[in-house]
């Protein structure tokens, strides 16, 4: 018996030296400049910026696609405010495909000068100029600012500014009616298409994008926003919704003639499921006594129904 076989060993050498040159080979193609990434195609990004894809690329480095990472690149990609979903692809030689779905608007909720879109699940996710055309953002991945939950906030300002006292505590003048809503345009709404709110809270002054809004105020926020003036029997041309510390939720004509006063809603005490009888009681206020004559309405209802209505006239 032959201790080793010399073929063999010739087999094996040849073996490794193949190993070897297809490793050089590799490490040559990813090292290659050829291969490197210079042109990026995005589709669907309309929120979303292209200098913040670019960046998370890494374009200007100009990366081999051998070695780049596509699911990585996804993963980030959808830490950004407005991408719900990613796919990346490579293109040989030098192309890489961003394929982005962004979350759909429904609503767009107004904080100072900034026009957030929301998504269904309160998300401010976007920002749109007066139009309702999308502002493409480069804010970076979602950095939430913790929005404040209802039950927390919502209730308490409710009872201190007495929305389930029979008596308000204490009213605007009749002169000061019409100023409740200032710097509204009017007929944004239908340039839009979408229901506006305007936020005028001291905690939303602090929100940004990846903040949200909370459950009970974004479906009082649907629910009030799609109203048309013809709900409620009214001449108006145009309705204003308008959140903030003092009364609550407010809707007013546009032009400014009348104010009526919704109030706070809570998950458990004020639910905004009374909103439909609310504005029963607004459209029969101004059936009785003339849309003319009210300047701001008070529609107040308590958690056993028993309404309490009452408006100071023009």
């Amino acid at each position: 018996m032959r201790r080793s076989s010399p073929r063999l060993r010739q087999v094996q050498f040849l073996a490794l030296a193949t190993m070897a040159v297809c490793a050089l080979a590799i490490w040559t193609v990813g090292a290659a400049p050829v291969f490197g990434a210079r042109d990026l195609q995005i589709n669907g990004a309309r929120f979303t910026s292209r200098t913040e894809v670019e960046a998370l690329v890494g374009l200007d480095r100009s990366p081999n696609l051998f070695r780049f990472g596509t699911d990585r690149l996804a993963e980030e990609l959808v830490m950004l405010p407005a991408v719900q979903t990613a796919r990346v692809e490579i293109r040989l030689p030098s192309t890489i495909v961003v394929d982005i779905v962004e979350r759909e608007p429904g609503m767009i909720w107004i904080i100072g000068g900034h026009r957030y879109v929301v998504d269904q699940g309160g998300l401010l996710f976007g920002l749109v100029d007066e139009a309702g055309n999308p502002i493409a953002s480069d804010a970076g991945p979602l950095q939430p600012t913790p929005s404040p939950s209802p039950s927390a906030t919502a209730q308490a300002t409710a009872t201190a500014a007495g929305a389930h006292s029979p008596a308000p505590p204490a009213r605007p003048s009749l002169a000061s009616v019409p100023t409740v809503n200032p710097g509204v345009t009017p007929g944004s709404q239908a340039m839009s298409g979408l229901p506006i709110v305007f936020d005028r809270r001291d905690v939303s002054a602090k929100w940004g994008l990846g903040s949200r809004v909370d459950a009970v105020n974004l479906d009082a926020g649907y629910r009030l926003g799609n109203l048309k003036p013809a709900d409620l029997g009214s001449t108006a041309t145009a309705l204003t919704v308008v959140l903030d510390d003092d009364h609550g939720f407010t809707v007013s004509a546009t032009p400014a003639s009348w104010v009526a006063e919704f109030g706070f809603y809570t998950p458990n005490r004020r639910k905004d499921t009374v909103i439909p009888t609310q504005i029963r009681d607004l459209g029969l206020m101004f059936t009785q006594f003339g849309e003319s004559h009210v300047g701001w309405a008070f529609l107040w209802a308590d958690i056993s129904d028993a309404h309490q209505n009452s408006y100071l006239p023009r």
